[in-house]
Formats: C-alpha cells, structure tokens, sequence
C-alpha cells in the first residue's frame, strides 16, 4: 500500500554521486512539508510510474532538499533521467521479480532487465551509454518501501563471451555516411579479422566506402591495404586464412599521413591534396557494394577527431570509456549480444542474407597490443621521471642562487 520506490544503486562514489534504477508502482506528487510552498514547482514532476535510471550528483547535505531531489522524475540540477521505461510497467505487490543489472566500464555502458516467472521479460532497458561514474559500490534502493523483501544478492565481475560476425555469401552491415559518422579530418577504422576465404584476384573490402573514397581492405594479392581518394598504403606480406589480425586505417590530415596498420605493424603513404568527397558516401563493413568480404569480424571501431600523436594502443585499448568521454567514439561494434548493433545506432542496417553471429576467442592475440600498452606506459614513466629529476635539479640550482644572494 506505500507509494515509493524499490531499485538498485551502482557506481556508488558518494551518499551524492552515483547511478540508480528506480522502479515505481504508480504516479505521486511530492507532498513534504509546507504544501504552499512546494507542490506548484513539484507538481509536475513528482514521481512518474514505471522504471527508470538516473545519474545522481547531489550537493545538498539538507536532508529535505536531498528526499525531494529523490522523488523527482525528470532532469534537476542534481539528479538527470538517462532512461525511462516507455511502457511504463508497474510491479504488483505479493509478486517476486527478478533483476539482472550489467555494467561495462570498459564501454561506458550498463542494462538493466526485469523478469518474473509468470510472464518472462517484463522491463528490458538496452543498452544505456554514461561516462560518467565508471564503476564503484553496488546496493539496494528502497524509497518509502519498507516492506520490500530482497534475497540472493550477487555481485561479480563477468566476462562476457565474444561475439563475431561472419560475413559470407554477398553480406554486409551499412554503417551510414561519412557525414553522419563525422569522418572530415583525422579519423581511424579499425577491427578484428578472420580472413575465412582468400581467393586471387579477389578484393575484399574490411571496411569501405560505396566510391572507394576510404577504404581497408584486402588487395587481389591478400594483402592487407588502404586508401583515401587515390592515395594507397599497403603491406608487403599476405594475410593468410586462419588466424585473427587487428587491421586499422589511420587518416591524419594535420601530417597529410595516411597508415595502414597489420597488429601493430603500422605502413604509412604521405597525401597530397584531396579531391573533394561527395557528403552522400556511404560506408559499409564487408563491402563496397560490388566487392564482399568472406571471414569473420569483431570489436569494430570507428574513432573521429584523432589527435595526430595518439598512439594505436591508446586509440584501440580494451576500455573506450576515456574515448567516449571526449565524444570521439563514432561507432564501436562489440557484438556481445545478438542484436546489439540493431541497439546502439540507428543507422545501422543489415544485407539480406544476414551476416551470422558466433562466438569467437582472440584471447591469444590481445598481448600485442598488451604490450604495446605496456611499452607506452613505460615511455611515459621514463618522461615523468626525468622531468621530475630535470625539475628538482632546477630548484637546487634556484635555491643555490637565493643562497649566494
């Protein structure tokens, strides 16, 4: 019979900084205290029915102030609606339900589902993208609710099972246009491949454009190459069928630069002047419409506004959450659940017939870029340690200076 809610609390930071799930039964103004003075601007935006996840950053300490910011439903200056259930599902009292909560720092991202034993799936929130809080305490949320009865709480870390697409008889994915993915200046398109059938003088296109414009791909020679407008780079040793390569094509426009990347192993082709690019290009994965790519794929990206001193470890580290907080993520594919490149963009569609999804293991291949990473940090170590010691030696030699003085 309580109007409240029930929900679950993440990424706890502070009593004031963290995500929670919220869950109500039915719609309640606000009615605390002086009626007079609060219900006019609490009115409408009291606490809505149905689920909803919010990103808390309180600053109040006035216990008042903070119960109000709780209740309301919609955007304040401390608690801001990441999603709300459209169908405003409610729960029924006497009922158990279950809650499944994931959170992915490494991709800055988290779902919540709902189910019961009677009708199955009954609130499911897709995937929800914050880079906010990226990770911390994980509790319960009871808002007025004092009868709710929680059990089997469990909390751990899960490592999801990689997903590939495979691509084979003609199929593809349409990514949406250069313009639309922000593609003008420095850019880089990366993936994980499987080549699955090399066949001479066959071209098969990683990652391309309709005109050719961009494009990664594999030359008639099974050579792994790209290009932008008519400038190629290619490596010199063939891609062989059976194991998994990182391919990436990196546009830096600053340095009229453009370099193909096999693992680590980066070929590079300077770029004149560029003819200019139609806005209506489109960009495909596994194919250029004529051309098809035969293998499997995985962990695609497309990373926009690249600085030109970016290294390939940083741009295509495990975690993309530093990524997406600077906005320079166009598009990350992981294909950790079916239908997740239906979710996260819009834009993209699928071919007929459909790619096919299948799990797949590059756990073997992950240290190249380990230990690039791990060589880049060491570098960084190296340049901290001198400045420190170059630092110190400078002070010595001021103090020295004030002491002559």
């Amino acid at each position: 019979s309580e109007s409240g809610y029930i929900g679950l609390v993440f990424s706890y930071q502070s009593p004031g900084h963290m995500y929670i799930v919220v869950w109500r039964q039915d719609y309640k103004t606000w009615l605390h205290g002086d009626c007079t003075t609060k219900c006019n601007s609490y009115d409408a935006k009291g606490g809505t029915t149905g689920l909803q996840v919010r990103r808390l950053h309180i600053t109040s300490t006035d216990k008042d102030s903070i119960e109000s910011m709780l209740w309301l439903s919609s955007d304040s200056a401390a608690s801001t609606l990441l999603w709300q259930d459209p169908g405003q599902a409610t729960w029924t009292p006497g009922t158990a339900y279950r809650w499944f909560l994931s959170h992915r720092p490494s991709t800055a991202s988290f779902r919540i589902r709902i189910y019961t034993a009677e009708a199955g799936l009954v609130v499911d929130s897709g995937n929800i993208y914050d880079t906010t809080y990226l990770g911390g305490k994980v509790g319960l949320y009871n808002f007025r609710q004092s009868q709710a009865v929680w059990n089997n709480l469990v909390v751990g870390c899960v490592v999801p099972e990689r997903y590939g697409l495979s691509f084979a008889g003609g199929s593809f994915l349409h990514l949406g246009s250069l313009t639309q993915l922000n593609l003008t200046k420095n850019f880089l398109l990366s993936s994980w491949v499987f080549p699955g059938v090399l066949e001479a003088g066959v071209v098969q296109p990683i990652l391309c454009t309709d005109n050719h414009y961009v494009c990664l791909y594999l030359d008639d020679g099974w050579k792994l190459s790209g290009r932008i407008g008519e400038v190629v780079a290619s490596h010199a040793i063939p891609l062989e069928v059976g194991s998994w390569y990182l391919v990436a094509l990196k546009v830096d426009l600053q340095n009229n630069l453009l370099t193909v990347f096999r693992n680590t192993e980066g070929v590079s082709a300077v770029i004149p002047a560029l003819s200019a690019n139609p806005n209506s290009t489109q960009l495909y994965l596994g194919s250029d419409t004529t051309n098809h790519f035969t293998g499997t794929v995985t962990d695609v990206r497309v990373i926009t506004r690249l600085l030109s001193a970016d290294a390939l470890s940083t741009i295509l580290a495990p975690s993309l959450a530093r990524q997406r907080k600077m906005g320079i993520v166009a598009l990350h594919l992981t294909f950790s659940e079916e239908e997740e490149y239906g979710d996260q963009f819009s834009e993209v569609t699928a071919s007929s017939p459909l790619p096919v999804f299948s799990p797949v293991s590059i756990s073997g291949h992950l240290h190249l870029l380990q230990e690039t990473s791990e060589g880049d940090a060491r570098k960084r170590r190296r340049r901290f340690a001198k400045g420190t010691l170059a630092e110190g030696g400078r002070r010595r030699r001021r103090r020295r200076v004030r002491e002559e003085l």
